[in-house]
């Protein structure tokens, strides 16, 4: 999984009360966003953008997939999270090229 291997943590789905996807074995929350494809980006980047601030609702740390963008979307989205003051409980991951 991304998640695993970008943070060197061993997930497990989170028990049905949780609002997150995953748990870390430190008690940790996750709760990924995206991927879609890349062809989509524009018709879906506003419900995109929101949905990443409303997952820092659910968990404590929020991976937003990339693996299907481009460079200027993956440009994008890392700006968005910047503008924001999202980081580090926001991220991306995923990237098809190396950083």
């Amino acid at each position: 999984m991304l998640i695993e291997r970008a943070l060197g943590v061993r997930l497990t789905r989170a028990p049905k009360w949780s609002r997150a996807d995953w748990f870390d074995q430190h008690g940790v929350s996750y709760d990924a966003v995206g991927p879609f494809a890349a062809g989509r980006f524009d018709q879906q980047w506003r419900r995109f953008s929101q949905q990443i601030v409303l997952h820092l609702r659910k968990a404590e740390i929020v991976p937003v997939d990339v693996s299907l963008f481009t460079r200027q979307q993956v440009d994008t989205v890392e700006s968005f999270i910047a503008e924001r003051l999202l980081a580090p409980r926001v991220f991306t991951l995923g990237h098809a090229w190396p950083r």
